[in-house]
Parts: C-alpha cells; sequence; structure tokens
C-alpha cells in the first residue's frame, strides 16, 4: 500500500524536522527540512532533496545557513510566480522570537534569492502549505507562538501583499492550522491544540472571518497535522491518532466534506515519535507525504488514494 523511502538520516547537524514537500515541473518532488543540534540551536540550517523523474531520492544539501540565527518550520508552494520557500528566522531564545521570511527560486530550487522579511511581528510561525481558492485569493495558514493562536495571511495578488485574519476564539489552545477548500465554497481550519482532540473552524468569506473553534471527534497529542482535498473530491488528513503520544502516524479519508472520518490506516508506528507530516496530490493523482521519524530521519510515502481507500 505505501511505497517508503528514507530522505534523510545520519545528517551533521544530526536532528532534522518539519519537512515540507512540493512537486515541481517535470514531476519531480523537492522535500526542504530543518537541521540541528537540537530544536531551536544556533547551527540550524535549511537542507532539501530532490526526487528525480526515475524516482531517485538525490543526497541531502544546505539551502540556507546563517550563522547565529537558527531557522526553521520551512514551508514550499509551487505557485504563479514560481517556487517559493518560506520559513522562520529565529532572532532569540525560542519561536516567540521568530520571524516569517521567504525566499525565491526559478529554477526549481537549485538556486535560492536571498532572505527576506515576510511580516516584522515576532513569534509569528508557519508549519503547513498554503491554499489557493478558486477566486485566486492564496491563504497561508500561520500561528502565533505568543498567542498560541491559529491566524491566516491572505493575498490577492500572488503574495506581493499580505493581510493577516482568523480570530477563531481558540488563543491559548490552538496552533499549526491546515486549510482545505469544500465543495461549498467554505474553507475548513483543523489545528493542533493541547486539548486532547483537532479542532476545526470554517470561512466563508475566503478568509477573512472565522467561526468559533470546535473540538472534533479526532484526537490529537499537541502534535502537527496536514489536510488535503485530492481532485476526486475525498479530503485526507495525516494525523497521530492518539491523544498522547506521537508514535503512531495515519492518514484518514473523508467522503463528506469532513462531516465524518473513516477508520485511521497508519503510516508508521512504534517507540519513538512519527509526527510533523505535510501532504500533496501530484500531477497524476497519487499522494504523497513526508514526516519526521524520531527527530533524526525525514521519511518519504506515496501511496495511490484508490488502493489505500477502495
Amino acid at each position: 500500500m505505501f511505497r517508503k523511502d528514507v530522505i534523510a538520516q545520519n545528517l551533521d547537524p544530526p536532528m532534522c524536522h518539519a519537512a515540507t514537500l512540493e512537486e515541481l515541473n517535470g514531476g519531480e518532488l523537492l522535500a526542504v527540512w530543518y537541521s540541528g543540534s537540537f530544536e531551536g540551536s544556533k547551527d540550524s540550517v535549511l537542507m532539501a532533496s530532490r526526487r528525480d523523474s526515475n524516482g531517485a531520492w538525490q543526497s541531502p544539501r544546505v539551502v540556507l545557513d546563517l550563522p547565529g540565527l537558527p531557522v526553521g518550520n520551512p514551508v514550499l508552494d509551487h505557485g504563479p510566480r514560481g517556487l517559493t520557500l518560506y520559513f522562520v528566522i529565529l532572532y532569540g531564545a525560542w519561536w516567540t522570537e521568530a520571524k516569517l521570511s521567504r525566499m525565491h527560486s526559478v529554477d526549481g530550487g537549485r538556486t535560492w534569492t536571498h532572505p527576506e522579511l515576510l511580516r516584522d511581528e515576532p513569534g509569528l510561525m508557519l508549519r503547513t502549505k498554503p491554499l489557493r481558492l478558486g477566486t485566486g485569493t492564496c491563504l497561508l495558514p500561520i500561528y502565533s507562538e505568543i498567542d498560541w493562536s491559529p491566524l491566516v495571511l491572505r493575498s490577492t495578488d500572488q503574495g506581493c501583499s499580505w493581510s493577516m485574519y482568523g480570530d477563531t476564539t481558540a488563543r491559548g489552545k490552538a496552533i499549526q492550522p491546515t486549510l482545505t477548500q469544500l465543495s461549498n465554497g467554505a474553507v475548513l481550519m483543523y489545528t493542533r491544540t493541547n486539548q486532547g482532540t483537532i479542532f476545526a473552524s470554517q470561512s466563508y468569506n475566503d478568509g477573512r472571518s472565522w467561526t468559533a473553534s470546535q473540538p472534533i471527534s479526532l484526537p490529537n497529542p499537541n502534535s502537527g497535522i496536514d489536510m488535503l482535498r485530492v481532485q476526486s473530491g475525498r479530503i485526507f488528513l495525516v494525523y497521530n491518532p492518539t491523544a498522547q503520544g506521537r508514535n503512531n502516524l495515519s492518514v484518514s479519508a473523508s467522503e463528506n466534506q469532513g462531516q465524518t472520518w473513516g477508520a485511521p490506516r497508519t503510516v508508521a508506528e512504534g517507540t519513538g515519535e512519527f509526527s510533523y507530516p505535510t501532504v500533496i496530490e501530484d500531477s497524476s493523482g497519487r499522494v504523497h507525504l513526508v514526516y519526521t521519524e524520531h527527530r533524526m530521519r525525514i521519511v518519504h510515502c506515496e501511496f495511490d488514494p484508490e488502493e489505500l481507500f477502495p
């Protein structure tokens, strides 16, 4: 059911976490993550690996090293202006002092522009991929590490300018929102929480305002999640299906726009940590996800959604 490849392990520095994934022109894949001695360490860098059209992953390479300034939580986006890599730069001791930044590439991630600040407010973070709506509006899910609350940046000019929205009344409870657009045009937001369960909110005006966050039936052990609506209309959710611990990573499918979810299919489980998934659909309809294994490996997993959820 699942085809798996280890993208990164035995790195220097050794810890690796928070991978992001994007399909490039020609069917290649690009994965980016951050590596360091530990989370927030000053030797943290952004690293990348490319999967060629034959399915082989290249050796990881450093794509951003800012000596003395840790970087983290990269998010790739392949949009109308080319490839953008969003990430945070840590200007202090912890993520509450991080700032949103980005770089651009016009050659599929082989070279990048110099980093630029996206927002100057400290403590704003990101984790999951942007969502492009049918109207052309782009929503970039972010969150405040200071307030511990989900937010969105909204752009109507292909990322040239952004406005911040997203009070879902979940302050102190929820972070790391993931977004998808439903068949009726509404935008569904799911969030990681410290409440033992995933929270949900919806927007009916392209991300400008949101309903109050409410817990749903799916558990969450205060760990990252990611959501994807595929071409068939199904929605997939990759998450840790327990209220405590990150020792099981699974994927569930919804056939009714997130109203209910089928039984989770295990992607990885065992002693340790399997966490922080990113999930995408490629141009052929196959689903790809990357995740952290024990903070020491980045793993790529691929499946045919029709085979996994017939």
